[in-house]
């Protein structure tokens, strides 16, 4: 039996991570274009999309899928704190 090369190994973890983090994006797209909040939407609708936010957010701190949680910070954020340095203080979560 022929055993796969560690380079191809890491190829195959690299397009399942890719295709998890567009999935994920993806998803994070579609709903944010269905939740158009405004001033004058009732609590109860906030309430629901800042929690599924902060949810999916969290699931994707604990499922190390840190590429889908920074895209969740805000732009202020994201402009001061790179993708790297993100990862290296949620990786320290438990």
């Amino acid at each position: 039996m022929k055993r796969q090369s560690s380079s191809g190994a890491r190829r195959a973890t690299a397009i399942s991570w890719e295709i998890r983090y567009l999935a994920v994006v993806g998803f994070a797209l579609l709903t944010s274009a269905c939740a158009t909040l405004g001033p004058d939407s009732p609590n109860d609708e906030k309430v629901k999309v800042v929690t599924a936010r902060a949810t999916a957010r969290w699931q994707a701190i604990i499922g190390k899928d840190f590429a889908a949680a920074y895209d969740f910070m805000s732009p202020a954020t994201r402009a001061t704190v790179t993708p790297a340095g993100f990862k290296t203080v949620a990786s320290r979560i438990d």
